[in-house]
């Protein structure tokens, strides 16, 4: 299920969804089998430093459970972990400027990384896994996030 929290500049959107977050990993370490970690997906590393900063205390023991990164982190991390399955075995990342620079081949650019991560995600083993992986996923400050992100 999707749930959306609403809410001004400072009425404690973040530290609402880390409570929630600490509320399903406290569930989860109950329960045989399920994933006892959480995903904060933001889209800026700001965004993300201003998460840690926010719920470090809410979290309280499970603050090391908790991945805090941003969408193009996190779909970088897809690419280098599974490129191989859509044909990329050592991905580069090059920023536009290197890629004009040096060539394409063998790198890829930021704009690459959703949809390579998208397309790692088609890959039915791959989905499965991180399924599992995480008992909850949260999108920080999603007015900012496009579809693609959300998506992800």
């Amino acid at each position: 299920p999707v749930l959306v929290v609403l809410g001004g500049a400072g009425t404690g959107k973040t530290t609402t969804a880390a409570a929630l977050v600490r509320q399903e990993l406290d569930e989860a370490s109950t329960r045989a089998g399920a994933p006892a970690r959480a995903l904060f997906l933001s889209f800026s590393r700001a965004a993300v430093a201003q998460i840690v900063t926010r719920s470090s205390a809410v979290l309280g023991r499970h603050a090391s459970a908790v991945e805090v990164t941003t969408f193009h982190a996190f779909a970088w991390q897809l690419v280098r972990r599974w490129g191989d399955a859509v044909g990329i075995a050592e991905p580069r990342l090059a920023s536009p400027a290197e890629a004009k620079v040096l060539g394409s081949e063998g790198s890829i650019t930021y704009a690459d990384l959703l949809p390579l991560a998208h397309q790692i995600l088609a890959v039915p083993a791959i989905a499965t896994h991180l399924r599992q992986r995480w008992a909850v996923i949260v999108c920080d400050e999603f007015q900012d996030t496009s579809e693609e992100q959300f998506d992800l």
